[in-house]
């Protein structure tokens, strides 16, 4: 993504503990990878307990949908928005009208910055 594309946007959520197996299965088909590259990636992510990367690349409009249904492997209540590749940290900028996790600057909803709809392909 370059500066100034549109905003995409992604889901990200916590792991619960017990449901790490379902997580690595679930991600390995949405990926088309081995469930070994899978923890390979996100291994250090789900042992620190920290958000990961669930879906990128998506409208604003497929935001509150996705959200509604969540995997039954994300911890209640963990789940954040941000731009796609964003990491939700602590110190990234946070708009609280819309709940977002944005890059600098002025939250992309707030200036009409945005993907409104679709879904770009997650491999």
């Amino acid at each position: 993504m370059k500066l100034d594309d549109p905003a995409e946007f992604a889901v990200w959520a916590v792991i619960s503990s017990g449901k790490v197996g379902e997580f690595r299965r679930w991600m390995a088909l949405r990926k088309k990878t081995t469930e070994l590259s899978i923890h390979q990636i996100y291994g250090q992510a789900l042992k620190m307990r920290e958000p990961v990367q669930l879906y990128s690349g998506i409208g604003w409009e497929e935001v509150a949908p996705l959200l509604e249904s969540l995997p039954t492997f994300v911890e209640p209540g963990s789940e954040k928005v941000s731009e796609t590749d964003l990491f939700p940290g602590p110190k990234t900028p946070f708009c609280a009208e819309h709940r977002l996790y944005h890059r600098g600057g002025t939250c992309p909803i707030s200036t009409g910055d945005f993907i409104r709809r679709g879904i770009r392909s997650q491999e």
